[in-house]
């Protein structure tokens, strides 16, 4: 069986599926799966992402390039992967609800923060049995060879996640706003969304990261 129950669940990725949730409705759609691979113009789809998506796009391609995001998709226990593990039953609807929030936010639904929704998502997001199990030994490379090196990595990544990667995620969502204003008619202007979406992101926003003394 495989093995390998993630720490920390697919945050860009959620970012990426947002998107592609509002492409299919918006259109281009297509295009954002030739740039993944699966067939089609890759150079059409560039000039697409370019014209229509100039800053959005690439700051997702930014966010999803980062070394601690990287980091995130590799750090996984040893364990034998269940039917259902923990983390997918404890991340159960959130990337769902954040993928809807993002798509209704994108289209100017009335009191709709995807923020809020990103902020149950990260929350949900963290497996902490995978965590004590990484933490107690691993067989990947790339894995710092002690348990106190392992810990302190989980703790960075997880403030990462909680901090710097929160503020690119609504840095996106303004960026995605500021593209669709040739087609949108927003009634708000820039500063009420920045205020909408910053609203109570800090350091009290989230609980303590987990293990973090």
């Amino acid at each position: 069986m495989a093995k390998g129950n993630h720490v920390f669940n697919d945050f860009d990725g959620c970012l990426l599926s947002a998107f592609a949730d509002f492409l299919e409705q918006a259109g281009g759609g297509e295009h954002l799966r030739a740039l993944g691979g699966s067939g089609g113009s890759e150079a059409a789809a560039r000039d697409f992402m370019s014209s229509r998506y100039t800053t959005s796009w690439p700051l997702l391609v930014e966010i999803r390039s980062r070394p601690q995001v990287k980091d995130i998709h590799w750090i996984q226990d040893d364990a034998v992967v269940g039917a259902s593990d923990e983390n997918s039953q404890a991340f159960g609807a959130a990337p769902r609800a954040f993928r809807d929030a993002v798509v209704a936010w994108a289209w100017d639904a009335p009191g709709t923060n995807p923020m809020e929704a990103w902020r149950h998502l990260v929350n949900a997001g963290v497996d902490k049995t995978a965590w004590d199990r990484f933490v107690a030994g691993s067989s990947i490379a790339q894995a710092p060879k002690s348990s106190e090196g392992r810990a302190a990595r989980c703790i960075e990544l997880e403030k990462f996640i909680r901090g710097e990667l929160t503020k690119l995620a609504a840095r996106w969502l303004m960026a995605l706003r500021a593209d669709l204003k040739v087609s949108v008619d927003y009634k708000k202007d820039a500063q009420s969304w920045q205020k909408t979406l910053s609203n109570g992101i800090g350091r009290d926003w989230f609980p303590p990261a987990s293990g973090a003394k």
